[in-house]
């Protein structure tokens, strides 16, 4: 039977020296898969690819254009252990002598690794993965001084005994290693050291270690398994004496120059057990100890081998041998049998000699010249993983596939039936048994096979049919297939064996899996419905798109694996009566975008939708999904505004809309409303509005709610317009609904003119509840109080009778008989004050508010640093708690103290922004007029505060640790209060220039006709 074309260019393309010569025109090998396809097509061969290649995976053109192979195997056969981009040949050769970090480096392996130079500083063996994760394994015990040999290093008289030696393999293909214990006596077996034996194990971060069956796995984030160690065997020295000798080159491989390739007279028991007679299971117990970025990163594999009780068995044969390993191989294969329903010692054929597995029955009684050691069916498993390149097929792109076996030996000459069994996926472990070996329902291939060895000859890699198990990745998204070969379980006439990784040494006689499929044109991507210009586009993976064009465009970018053009197919489909439109693009090279519009009007109100797919020489690749779209180009109504209720969370004040019979003020500056702005449109998206601005600068996408509450803090008085739409989300537009209320100017809640002239009290002017008036106090012993005097309107002529009040700067002071500010709101005091000339450098309160041990606030001067001489500057201040050593919040004016002149102070706390602001408005004397232009300053403490009291409000000194302090020196007159408000900056400035209260009851214009009295739009 000849061997299939598929295996021969396997291992041709993996380096077997007997591969044909090619001329420079028809390489067999070019850099990438594109090249490939080319030269494959052009040259009517088969061509491989470098960039596709991995130690175990490759992908081949086919001379039918775009036809490409994918095949991975059992066995590594390549190498690029030091990363430089060039593929060798695998060389498991160790290196002599250790390099200069200590390690024995092996020569070329699939996987990097290396051993120790018997130093105690470095563990036994480290092995990296092809994502460069590493796994080291350590012993228990010191290390001796290495002999090399070839692939092998000898540490001998390990724990002081010379007739213990530790032996460490490389795998033949380079993908781990095999250390064992050699014990060649029954008294080196008594050695209590090699009782309770514990490795030290160790991952990279990213891996995370566990158990598995007798053994342990290392596992990346995504449950891959990287490194693998089975359940350990214990065996001893002896040997069946009709196992078939070992093999020689069959492919002009490599074969012919690896010393375990060849035909040897005993053999190596290093490499396993030659007998299931004295062959033990030790399973291991692996106990974590570390924990990496995913879970345990090291632990302690812990073996507990009975050697006293094999050494004691009289048919033992020392030497013993015990093997803990390690292997980052790709995939894993196994052998089950039915006499031994609980072992996993055939996993990777570790129980056999030459790595081979029998299938079929076994028969202890008629073994027809093979020993069989009891009746046993068997059965071979082989699992190739890392499928991502078939499971990212459409099963329709797939066009046959292949699994690949050495047949090693038969019963005879006579062709027999072997079925190919589709197990499932990811159904092997290092623990996998007969019990646990899958089920055996699905044969998907049979063949007639014959490959008794040196009779006929026939020894040869045997070709399976397993296209319906490529389809079945494909289809399920499998990363991992498990395949198994089973023949006649009646007979030992039907007994075969079949090869894993290798035969007797030989990686070249691994099995494979290759996969044909054609390169058709790539899924499309980025698919997107354009639908008007203010929505630019609809993603399809973002669901429905709208149109307000009855003709929308429609797109997707499309590419060819093969980066050849490719046209573009689109199918436009009305969902109310299924018809489909087609239409197409021209060519266009791979990576384009394709865009096509309707070439009639769609109907509005009606849903459609539409896909689209790459066409290459009238192949068809795979269609996008299906992008569904509303046509409709009518404009949602009017949206709705209403004024939130007071119940409503954060709400101050409640603007309602102005009345048709005359405007209606409400709320003030600085006092929060909020409004509801809706829709009942089903398809609206956007809100747009505007606060007193009709080009809507404000965009809020909505919810499944069709509304917004948006809030609004007036800073100026006066009547405000709100402006709104709604768009659709085809991006029509509403007609604009406009809402207009009225905010009420601020109103003082108490205020002193000073005007009264005469007697020991001044009344306060509003009359409104709690009214209070300011009673006198002066030197108790004199009965000398506070003096009624000109004020500043007298003074200048600009109004008849204005009074004043002067302190002494000693004990005079006004009060009430109770709290007239929420100190903890927001609030707003001034007055006009007049510093006398004579006043001390200190800091003397105009206007403030008992608390029990402090005030809390105070306004006046300051004795501040930036003006050492004369009294100081302005001030204002609140303090955050009622105590003597309370946190003063402080603004300053920049401008000293005039004294001798009037000017007036306006203080402002705003209790939401945690802002002291103070204005200075100098008015000057009637000979020296200032031009009354309040200039603001500003501090913001994010935990500024002001304590709450109740206590009386005072005009002409503070509380100072509870001691009347820093009386007024000079006059006072027009002392206002704002409670719970805040004024805006042309109220001050029409404060300072005298309006009376009188004046800003409905918000009139300033008295002053030439200050302007407007705000700007961006104060808002």
């Amino acid at each position: 039977m000849a061997t299939t074309d598929i295996e021969d260019g396997l291992i041709s393309a993996m380096g077997a020296d007997g591969a044909a010569a090619v001329t420079d025109e028809c390489p067999t090998e070019v850099p990438t898969i594109a090249e490939a396809t080319e030269v494959a097509a052009r040259c009517d061969q088969k061509v491989f690819a470098v960039e596709s290649y991995t130690p175990f995976e490759q992908v081949a053109a086919l001379p039918e254009y775009g036809r490409l192979e994918w095949s991975t195997r059992t066995s590594a056969g390549r190498q690029d252990s030091d990363g430089d981009g060039v593929w060798g040949t695998i060389d498991t050769t160790i290196e002599p002598t250790a390099g200069p970090d200590g390690r024995l480096e092996v020569a070329a392996p699939a996987l990097p690794m290396s051993f120790s130079d018997g130093s105690s500083a470095e563990p036994l063996a480290v092995i990296e993965s092809m994502e460069g994760e590493t796994l080291s394994f350590d012993v228990p015990f010191e290390l001796t001084e290495p002999v090399v040999e070839g692939d092998r290093v000898t540490y001998p008289g390990i724990l002081g005994d010379e007739d213990i030696d530790l032996v460490v393999t490389v795998d033949s293909d380079g993908t781990g290693w095999r250390e064992v214990i050699r014990v060649r006596t029954a008294e080196a077996a008594a050695n209590p050291a090699l009782q309770g034996l514990e490795f030290p194990v160790e991952v990279s971060d990213g891996l995370e270690l566990g158990q598995s069956g007798g053994g342990f796995v290392a596992t990346d984030d995504e449950g891959t398994e990287v490194f693998r160690s089975p359940t350990p065997l214990l065996w001893d020295a002896r040997v069946i004496d009709s196992a078939p000798v070992q093999p020689t080159a069959l492919f002009g491989s490599r074969v012919a120059g690896d010393a375990h390739a060849v035909e040897q007279e005993q053999p190596d028991l290093i490499e396993g057990p030659q007998s299931r007679q004295g062959l033990v299971e030790v399973p291991a117990d692996l106990q974590p100890e570390g924990n990496g970025e995913s879970g345990p990163s090291a632990g302690v594999l812990r073996l507990d081998p009975d050697l006293a009780a094999v050494a004691s068995d009289p048919d033992t044969q020392f030497p013993l041998f015990l093997d803990p390993g390690a292997s980052g191989s790709l995939h894993e294969f196994t052998g089950i049998k039915s006499a031994w329903p609980d072992s996993s010692s055939g996993y990777k054929f570790a129980d056999e000699p030459n790595k081979d597995h029998g299938t079929g029955l076994c028969d202890y009684y008629n073994p027809y010249g093979f020993p069989c050691e009891r009746t046993s069916k068997h059965r071979v498993l082989y699992e190739f993983n890392n499928l991502g390149k078939v499971a990212g097929l459409d099963a329709s792109e797939i066009k046959s596939a292949e699994f690949n076996v050495f047949g090693s030996w038969a019963f005879d000459c006579q062709a027999r039936k072997t079925a190919l069994y589709l197990i499932g996926s990811n159904e092997i472990s290092s623990s996998t048994s007969w019990s646990s070996g899958g089920s055996w329902t699905n044969a998907i291939a049979i063949r007639d096979t014959a490959h008794k060895w040196h009779e006929c000859g026939s020894q040869q890699p045997i070709g399976f049919s397993s296209t319906a198990a490529a389809k079945k990745v494909a289809s399920s998204n499998w990363t991992s297939l498990t395949l198994g070969l089973k023949v006649n379980e009646d007979s030992m006439t039907d007994w075969k064996r079949y090869a894993g990784n290798q035969w007797a040494g030989n990686p070249d006689f691994g099995a494979s899996f290759s996969v044909v499929y054609d390169q058709l044109p790539l899924a499309p991507t980025g698919t997107k419905t354009f639908t008007s210009s203010d929505y630019p586009e609809w993603w399809c993976a973002d669901g429905l798109a709208f149109s307000a064009w009855l003709r929308p465009q429609i797109s997707g970018v499309l590419r060819d694996p093969d980066g050849q053009s490719v046209q573009g197919h689109f199918q436009v489909k009305r969902v109310s009566t299924g018809s489909v439109s087609v239409h197409w693009t021209s060519l266009k090279s791979s990576g384009s975008r394709h865009t096509i519009r309707p070439g009639s009007n769609l109907v509005a109100n009606e849903r459609y939708t539409w896909r689209m797919r790459a066409v290459r020489d009238g192949v068809g690749g795979p269609w996008s999904s299906w992008c569904p779209m509303m046509i409709d180009n009518e404009a949602p109504g009017a949206p709705k505004i209403t004024a939130e209720p007071m119940s409503t969370s954060g709400v101050e004040a409640v603007y309602l809309e102005r009345d048709p019979d005359g405007p209606k003020e409400y709320g003030g500056i600085g006092m929060r409303g909020k409004f509801r702005i809706s829709t009942g449109a089903w398809d609206a998206e956007r809100m747009l509005f505007g606060f007193a601005d009709p080009s809507l600068p404000h965009r809020w996408t909505l919810d499944s709610s069709g509304q917004i509450v948006v809030s609004f803090v007036p800073s100026r008085e006066g009547p405000v317009t709100i402006y709104a739409k709604v768009r659709d989300k085809s991006g029509n537009e509403s007609t604009a609904a406009t809402y207009t209320f009225d905010v009420a100017a601020p109103r003082e809640t108490a205020v002193w003119r000073l005007d009264d002239g005469s007697g020991t009290s001044a009344s306060e002017a509003l009359g409104l509840v709690g009214s209070q008036p300011l009673e006198f106090r002066g030197t108790e012993s004199t009965s000398a109080l506070p003096r009624w005097v000109d004020g500043p309107h007298e003074l200048f002529g600009s109004r008849d009778g204005d009074h004043a009040v002067a302190f002494d700067g000693v004990d005079d002071r006004l009060f009430t008989t109770a709290g007239v500010v929420s100190t903890n709101s927001s609030f707003v005091v001034s007055a006009h004050v007049w510093v006398d000339p004579g006043a001390t450098r200190d800091l003397h309160a105009a206007l403030s508010q008992d608390g029990s041990t402090t005030s809390a606030f105070q306004l006046g001067t300051f004795p501040c640093s930036q003006h050492a001489m004369g009294v100081g500057c302005f001030n204002f201040h609140v303090a955050g708690t009622d105590s003597g050593t309370a946190t003063v919040y402080r603004v300053m004016s920049t401008t000293p103290v005039v004294t001798g002149q009037w000017v007036h102070l306006t203080g402002a706390f705003d209790a939401k922004t945690k802002k002291v602001s103070l204005w200075v408005c100098e008015i000057g004397t009637p000979q020296d007029p200032k031009p009354a232009d309040p200039q603001r300053y500003d501090r913001a403490e994010a935990d500024a505060v002001s304590f709450a009291t109740t206590r009386p409000f005072v005009a002409g000194r503070s509380l100072v640790r509870d001691v009347q302090d820093k009386f007024w020196q000079g006059r006072i007159d027009n002392v206002r209060v704002f409670d719970g408000q805040l004024v805006a900056e042309n109220k001050v400035r029409r404060l300072c220039q005298g309006a009376d209260a009188k004046d800003f009851t409905r918000g009139a214009a300033a008295i002053d006709p030439t200050i302007e009295d407007t705000v700007e739009s961006s104060d808002w």
